[in-house]
């Protein structure tokens, strides 16, 4: 049964092909999709070759109606985008096996920095708020075309304006005073250095008196406050499996030992008992850590 099954997926492969084939008058997409088809079969498999070719069709049709040779990787994100090329991964994918495209992630990286900085200009409607932040990232572009600022920082730089503005007032028509920034920083206290250069362009461009500068102990305090609230919402969850394991000993240690913040697949863990409590000792970059669990529910 399995090799009839096989053979009919091979003959349904080769008919949808052929008829694709048919279908397109240039030979040069003709003969990339045949190559794209035959490497596409090889690593997926007759069926999903059947089942999936159609669609790559239009993405070739375009490449060779747009360009006779096979144009930089950059042209290419910049006509159908980061996200348009992750769509049809598999057609780029076969292009770099087959070195008819050398794939640069620097300018793929770019590229979605780009989208996200786009999206962050769309988030507040028209008004005072929106006015701000374009008015910063005109600044901020400026600094990018200077190479004063890379374009991972900018795009920080406009996310944590955004979450300002927004926290102040989500139609976008106020602008932050004091009260707002703390009231963010009560809750975000690690937004408060790619906040800096915000703050400072309100009080020049909006004649705010926004104090950028923020007490240390206190920025402490509140990211302690934050830890704790945290780790009580992962309590109250009383998880079970090792999943949630690695979460709560990522957030006990960033606690309870004053570590900062700790992916949960960088330690070792083991279940312990200490003064006949329940929990995990850690091991993390060398160093052993103890950590209680959470009881069970």
């Amino acid at each position: 049964m399995k090799s009839c099954q096989a053979c009919s997926w091979d003959s349904s492969f080769e008919a949808r092909l052929t008829r694709l084939q048919y279908g397109t008058e240039s030979a040069q997409v003709q003969a990339a999709l045949f190559g794209f088809a035959i490497w596409l079969k090889a690593r997926r498999g007759a069926q999903f070759a059947a089942l999936n070719l159609q669609r790559y069709l239009p993405f070739l049709s375009e490449l060779h109606q747009h360009w006779a040779e096979m144009p930089s990787y950059a042209v290419l994100v910049d006509h159908f985008s980061a996200e348009g090329l992750r769509r049809v991964r598999s057609v780029v994918n076969w292009l770099q096996e087959t070195g008819q495209l050398n794939v640069d992630p620097e300018v793929r990286e770019r590229a979605s920095e780009r989208r996200r900085i786009a999206h962050l200009l769309k988030v507040l409607p028209e008004g005072p708020g929106r006015t701000a932040l374009l008015g910063y990232y005109h600044c901020l572009e400026r600094r990018l075309d200077l190479e004063q600022l890379q374009l991972r920082s900018m795009r920080i730089a406009l996310s944590s304006a955004v979450r300002l503005l927004f926290s102040t007032d989500a139609d976008g028509q106020r602008l932050p005073d004091q009260k707002d920034l703390l009231q963010l920083l009560r809750k975000r206290p690690g937004l408060w250095a790619s906040l800096y250069g915000f703050v400072g362009h309100l009080n020049r461009r909006h004649s705010l008196k926004l104090t950028p500068w923020v007490d240390p102990a206190w920025l402490c305090r509140a990211a302690h406050a934050l830890k704790e609230r945290r780790l009580l919402e992962l309590y109250a969850e009383a998880g079970t499996g090792e999943a949630y394991e690695r979460r709560w000993i990522s957030m006990a240690l960033s606690c309870f030992h004053g570590l900062g913040r700790i992916g949960t697949r960088v330690f070792k863990y083991a279940p312990t008992e200490h003064g006949g409590q329940a929990g995990f000792t850690v091991l993390l970059r060398g160093e052993e850590y103890w950590v209680p669990a959470v009881p069970p529910a």
